[in-house]
């Protein structure tokens, strides 16, 4: 048998589906794959579940440390915001990535995209000042 990208594409998914019960404590990420014709090598991530069932993910804890860099707050992590008409939630930070900083995981689909931090910062201030102008408005009566 010689291994092909779809071959490697169905063994990750099988993995995936072996590791899936692994614990409700830890949740495991087979990410990214190398191979050659009779071997491959898969990336394995591991990460505690806190207490509010979220996964502490290495990005979110890079987030925790660098976000005041970006010009934001801890507490911005896994907030909401929309930026082209989608809704996406900051899910953390790669801080060796120099252009494309921050990432997004889209709402809908659940895709992860890496965005640029002006971007992120003007969604989530545009958010802010939404929020804020409709709990000042006055109540029609």
């Amino acid at each position: 048998m010689s291994l092909t990208r779809a071959d490697v594409r169905a063994l990750r998914d099988r993995l995936e589906a072996a590791l899936a019960g692994f614990g409700d404590d830890v949740q495991v990420t087979v990410g990214s794959a190398t191979y050659s014709p009779n071997n491959a090598t898969f990336k394995v991530e591991l990460a505690a579940v806190g207490e509010d069932g979220e996964a502490v993910t290495k990005e979110a804890e890079d987030f925790q440390r660098y976000c005041r860099i970006y010009g934001l707050r801890p507490e911005d992590l896994n907030r909401e915001f929309e930026y082209g008409g989608t809704r996406y939630k900051l899910i953390g930070c790669k801080p060796r990535s120099t252009k494309f900083p921050l990432l997004a995981e889209n709402v809908d689909n659940g895709k992860v995209y890496k965005l640029p931090a002006a971007v992120v910062q003007l969604a989530l201030q545009a958010g802010e000042a939404v929020a804020t102008a409709q709990a000042t408005e006055p109540e029609e009566g």
